[in-house]
Parts: structure tokens; C-alpha cells; sequence
């Protein structure tokens, strides 16, 4: 007969308890990060129009439209002004991202108008259904600074709503038209190579208008 003390059956019991609490607490301490990713992977509403399109003249690496130098006006009322035309690469820009939202390669949304031709919109912000964009355009006229105007209408013989407040996705747009080099954002940054607006005003590393 083999006498025991009974305690032999805790051996294995322990090991699976500091298993489990081994493993509770590895949850612990990724689940940060397991967050940040999951909310990472979600498409959600985070650049204004405006945005998108001054990050893409500015900071990313597509080659757009330059402005033209300016020049005196030889026509016209303006005769013998000097003419700046600033927007030229926004304007461009504008075009390529109405190009991918027709494609359907871009999510969007906006705040739907509520009453037609009043410019009343709703408080929230809606996805914008794709083939929305078969019916309707932006319009360049409010999306170059952020308005609470329609920034989209109808096409020509076609019924669409209008919608304020664009906002497109940040990795989306980032993802389809690449950062430029990391040398031109520091220069960027630190105010040696100069952001400029659609209006030829000069913007900081979050696209807002620098007070002189």
C-alpha cells in the first residue's frame, strides 16, 4: 500500500490556474492594442473635402495641375490687373477624388438636406450611398473651404438630394493617393517649403489658415 498526503492533485490544478491567469492577464495588456487596431480597420467619416484636397496638393506625392505664374490681364474688366490663379492643383484634385467616388473606390458622407433648395440639413452625419454619384457631382464652388452649404448637386435632367459637409476616410484617401516624401513634410512642417489653400493663403500641418 502507498500511503499519500493528498496534496499530489493540487500539482497540476495549479499549473492550469496560472495558465488561465497567465493568459488573462497577456489580454490585458494587448487589448490596447487589439482596440486600436479593430477601430483602425473601421471606415470612418475623418477628413473634410477641403482637407483631402489640400493634403493632396500639399503633402502627398500624386502629380497634379500647377498654377499658373501670374500674369497681367489684357482683356476685360480686369484689364491691366495681375491675375493670380492659385487653385489650379485643387481643382485638380477635386477632379480625381469625384473621379474614384464615381468608381466607387471612395466611401463618403454628409449631412442630407432636409428641405429641398433651403439649406436645411440634417444634424448628423449619413453614409452617402455609391450610386449616389450616378445622379450627382460636388459642387467646386463649396469645397474648398469648409461650409455648411451644399457641397454636392444634381446633373443635368437628374433629381438627386444635396448634401453638406462632405467627409471622405483618412487611410482611403492616404491609401489611394501616396504621402510624398517624409524630407518634404518636415520642411513642410517646420514652415521652409509653404502650404498654401485654395485661396493662395498659407496653411499649417492641420490645413487651417496661418494668422500673419
Amino acid at each position: 500500500m502507498i500511503w499519500t498526503t493528498g496534496h499530489e492533485e493540487w500539482g497540476p490544478r495549479l499549473l492550469y490556474l496560472a495558465a488561465f491567469f497567465g493568459f488573462l492577464s497577456l489580454i490585458c495588456f494587448l487589448w490596447p492594442f487589439l482596440k486600436r487596431r479593430v477601430s483602425n480597420s473601421i471606415i470612418q467619416p475623418d477628413m473634410t473635402i477641403s482637407d483631402v484636397t489640400n493634403y493632396m496638393v500639399n503633402d502627398s506625392s500624386v502629380l497634379l495641375k500647377k498654377p499658373r505664374p501670374a500674369e497681367i490681364e489684357q482683356f476685360g474688366p480686369a484689364k491691366g490687373l495681375l491675375i493670380n490663379w492659385p487653385g489650379i492643383g485643387h481643382v485638380d484634385a477635386l477632379a480625381r477624388v469625384q473621379t474614384a467616388l464615381n468608381n466607387g473606390t471612395l466611401d463618403s458622407w454628409g449631412r442630407r438636406e432636409i428641405i429641398p433648395n433651403l439649406a436645411s440639413f440634417e444634424l448628423s452625419l449619413r453614409p452617402i450611398p455609391k450610386q449616389y454619384w450616378e445622379s450627382a457631382c460636388m459642387n467646386n464652388l463649396f469645397c474648398f473651404h469648409n461650409s455648411d452649404q451644399a457641397q454636392t448637386m444634381a446633373l443635368p435632367n437628374r433629381n438627386a438630394e444635396r448634401y453638406a459637409n462632405l467627409m471622405l476616410n483618412r487611410k482611403q484617401v492616404r491609401s489611394l493617393w501616396m504621402p510624398g516624401p517624409l524630407w518634404r513634410k518636415i520642411l513642410a512642417d517646420l514652415c521652409i517649403i509653404k502650404r498654401k489653400n485654395y485661396f493662395g493663403q498659407f496653411i499649417n500641418k492641420h490645413y487651417n489658415p496661418i494668422k500673419a
